[in-house]
């Protein structure tokens, strides 16, 4: 009957990575160029020392009722066989995850994002008196294109969990805990600004 060892749970990582000001730097970069006709501007934002419990693992790594699916990463489970592995054994009903958080779950979040990013260009009013517009401007933009980061889970920028029971909503300790919450979308834009 071979086990692994039971992970340590170490509560100053778990708290640290729940604090809301958990992290060591935000940073954030907004650029506007010119060049004759054409504009650029982007804007990067970016976060430095963020934690994260990965909840989605907790129920993807880990089967408590056999009432959900698994995480392919579960073939890479410890066995005999495969003592080398990062990947605790796979047992069913295996409590040490599903009782409580321990700092297997806990990831760096740290990240660097493009959040958004538009290239126009203004036609000159040569071109336009004629059809009696003052200016014309086409461009292009997106958001969310670009991230940059280690973190396995959907989206390193998670927010709180939203529950159903009014006491429940908003609670600070649901910060920094990722429970599958949407990722951002990306969204392009194509657009046009008229002056007549």
């Amino acid at each position: 009957n071979y086990t692994n060892p039971t992970p340590k749970v170490n509560y100053e990582i778990v708290l640290d990575a729940m604090r809301v000001d958990g992290s060591d730097f935000f940073c954030g970069l907004n650029v506007n160029l010119m060049y004759k006709g054409f504009d650029l501007s982007f804007f990067i934002q970016g976060v430095y020392g963020n934690e994260l419990i990965n909840g989605v693992n907790a129920w993807s790594l880990f089967p408590d009722e056999g009432d959900n699916n698994l995480s392919t990463q579960v073939l890479d489970s410890w066995t005999p066989e495969n003592p080398n592995t990062d990947v605790p054994r796979l047992v069913q009903g295996n409590g040490i995850m599903q009782s409580y958080f321990n700092d297997y779950l806990v990831e760096d979040a740290s990240y660097l994002r493009l959040k958004n990013i538009q290239l126009g260009y203004t036609l000159p009013e040569s071109l336009l008196e004629k059809a009696g517009i003052k200016s014309l401007r086409v461009y292009l933009s997106g958001e969310n294109l670009l991230t940059f980061t280690k973190y396995t889970g959907f989206d390193p920028e998670v927010g709180s969990i939203q529950y159903n029971n009014a006491l429940q909503r908003n609670d600070p300790l649901s910060q920094g805990i990722d429970q599958a919450n949407y990722p951002i979308a990306k969204r392009f834009i194509f657009g046009l600004n008229v002056s007549f």
